[in-house]
Order: structure tokens, then sequence, then C-alpha cells
């Protein structure tokens, strides 16, 4: 059974909202997955993070800009979903269970917020470095 919820979308570029049908368990499993691995990726040994660091610059700048858009739609649907759950349209018995769960939400949301801080980090060192590759300089 999938659980969908009518939540709003707010555009950061425009600033304007829509309202999107999010299939909730759909959702939950994607995020739960990508959580896993940004948590593995945090583990020097892990498998994922090996592979990450033995792979070639291009390839793992091409997962990154995937990743990151990814994580870009999840934490939009996060805020739209924490709205959505904070909402006059909720019955205040389903808010009162929904309390503990938003606190879960806050630091996924603060977590993805600093994944995405990082991989744009990542971009920008690597676009310094081709820049400086093209002007001669190298360390």
């Amino acid at each position: 059974k999938h659980i969908i919820y009518n939540i709003t979308i707010k555009d950061q570029n425009s600033g304007s909202h829509h309202i999107e049908a999010l299939n909730y368990t759909d959702f939950s499993v994607l995020t739960m997955r990508k959580a896993r691995l940004l948590q593995e990726l945090q583990d020097p040994d892990s498998i994922p993070r090996k592979k990450a660091q033995a792979a070639e610059t291009d390839r793992l700048v091409g997962y990154v800009n995937s990743n990151l858009t990814e994580l870009k739609n999840i934490h939009r649907r996060l805020n739209g979903l924490d709205e959505y759950f904070q909402s006059d349209e909720i019955p205040p018995e389903i808010k009162n269970e929904m309390k503990s769960s938003s606190y879960n939400m806050k630091n996924l949301k603060s977590a993805i917020a600093e994944t995405i801080k990082a991989f744009n980090e990542f971009k920008i060192k690597k676009e310094e470095a081709e820049q400086l590759e093209k002007l001669g300089i190298t360390d």
C-alpha cells in the first residue's frame, strides 16, 4: 500500500510554490537508502568510501553531481513534508504522533544540508584545480 501526501514544494530559484503528490512509501525507502549510503561514505573503512577514493576524478564528479541533485530534491520534499505535518489540515492526534518524527526529520534535513555543502565544496575545489591546471600552475 502506498501512502500519498499532497505537499507544497518551494522553488529555491524563483520562490514559487507548487503542489506535489508525494508517494511517501517510495520516498521514505529512497531517503533511508541515501542516508545509509552517506553514513557509509563517512566511514573510512567502508566499501563505498574505498570505491570512491579509488575512482577516477571525472567519474567521482559525476557521482557527486547526481547525488547532489537527488539530495536537493529529498531536502525540498522533507521541507514540504515538515510543513504538511504542521498544517491545520492534520488532526491534533496525528500531529502529536509526528513530534518525535519531526525531530528525526530535522536531523536528517540538517545532515543532508551539510552533505550538500560538502559536495558543493568538492565541486568548487575541483573547478579551481582545473583552472590552475589550465594556467599551468601545479602544486
